[in-house]
């Protein structure tokens, strides 16, 4: 009857459009082909060009020593930001208030030498107060607990603590080669006794200027 002419009309009409639709997407494939084989080849040269560099970087970076080269490449991208922060060995900071050591030592874990500047230039005339700031408490504090591989501390212009001392040589004595106080104040011999006795591989010490003459009024005092 009607409905049965009706049902084959639809089954037939259903059977030519999954034929069409069948020939049009293997004809499209056909002609994307090519283009998708270009797509394809682009992105495996671009994978085997940024693998290389990664390794030619990896190699280079070690020998790139000079700070502004350091902070050149480090903005290059993500990548290259990362290799320097895994690969810096010395930093110095002019401030040290520019900073906290919480963020130098998630910026550079591994650093094997630190420079660390206090007070301004401007406290070696005595136009800054003795308590100005520059207390190098925080940062020994940081490199006691991290910063294992720190070989070498350069303090300038600040306010070292005979605790501080006793508690950087405790924590880092075996492995600190080398420790500058430059013009640096607040410890006496006690702290240094301290470092005489834990930094034991310690080859470069060095102290100037404002240990030397508060020691020098001190005997002064005495004697007077």
């Amino acid at each position: 009857g009607l409905a049965a002419r009706l049902f084959t009309r639809v089954s037939q009409f259903v059977h030519v459009f999954v034929f069409f639709v069948f020939w049009i997407t293997r004809i499209l494939d056909l002609l994307n082909a090519p283009f998708l084989a270009v797509i394809e080849d682009r992105d495996a040269r671009r994978m085997t060009a940024r693998r290389l560099s990664d390794v030619v970087l990896d190699c280079v970076m070690p020998y790139i020593h000079d700070s502004k080269d350091r902070d050149a490449v480090s903005q290059v991208c993500r990548r290259w930001y990362e290799l320097d922060s895994l690969t810096r060995k010395h930093v110095t900071i002019a401030l040290c208030y520019t900073t906290t050591p919480d963020r130098l030592r998630r910026r550079f874990p591994h650093l094997e030498s630190l420079k660390l500047k206090g007070k301004p230039r401007a406290a070696m005339f005595n136009l800054i107060p003795e308590d100005w700031g520059g207390f190098v408490t925080p940062w020994v504090r940081e490199i006691s607990q991290y910063f294992d591989c720190l070989k070498s501390l350069h303090f300038r212009r600040m306010i070292v603590r005979d605790s501080d001392l006793q508690v950087l040589a405790r924590s880092r004595g075996h492995i600190l080669q080398a420790l500058k106080l430059d013009k640096c104040s607040g410890f006496s011999t006690d702290g240094l006794y301290y470092i005489g006795r834990y930094c034991r591989y310690l080859f470069i010490f060095g102290f100037l200027t404002v240990f030397f003459a508060s020691v020098l009024d001190a005997y002064r005092g005495n004697i007077g």
